[in-house]
């Protein structure tokens, strides 16, 4: 796996309690008291991500949320396998040539298979001629405003949520048909 940057990483529950709940409960505090909050534990639950070869991110997983809009990695075994040695850290990506892969720093390897997975992005403007226009704002629907034009196009899921993107886009997804309805 290359990892090119900081990361956060949180578990899939704490003390049985889903992580999800946890953020939703914590969602009244400003980010940076709720990751203060969660910080011992997580240190305590992945008190190695550095000598795996992850950079834990000096901000939180909430505020690095709501400040650059990236969702955290939420171990769902990922961190074990690593550990176990299943899963290998590498570097950020210079190049490809076929199935061999050169690293930023001067490695390279040898792949079975490569799988991209960059992150997501809408690319509204294939489909929207006037996105600029329509969202100043990083060329996305802002958040909570599900009908940015006024003319009937609405948007649903498109920004990170700290109590879970599913949840936020199902919260969404009901006002919309609230709207549609009158």
């Amino acid at each position: 796996m290359s990892v090119r940057g900081e990361v956060n990483v949180v578990a899939r529950e704490m003390f049985r309690v889903p992580s999800a709940t946890i953020a939703i409960v914590q969602s009244r505090f400003p980010p940076w008291i709720a990751d203060a909050l969660n910080s011992p534990f997580l240190r305590m639950r992945f008190p190695d991500l550095e000598q795996l070869g992850l950079r834990r991110s000096r901000r939180g997983p909430l505020t690095t949320m709501v400040e650059r809009g990236r969702t955290p990695l939420i171990d769902i075994g990922t961190i074990k396998a690593i550990r176990e040695g299943r899963i290998r850290i590498f570097p950020g990506i210079k190049s490809s040539e076929g199935q061999v892969v050169h690293f930023e720093n001067g490695k390279h390897f040898q792949c079975d298979a490569i799988i991209l997975a960059t992150g997501y992005r809408a690319a509204l403007e294939k489909l929207l001629p006037d996105v600029d226009q329509r969202f100043p704002d990083a060329g996305k629907p802002s958040r909570g405003n599900l009908q940015p034009g006024g003319d009937g196009l609405y948007f649903c899921g498109f920004n990170p949520a700290t109590s879970g993107l599913l949840r936020q886009i199902g919260i969404e997804a009901n006002a919309i048909s609230r709207m549609i309805a009158g």
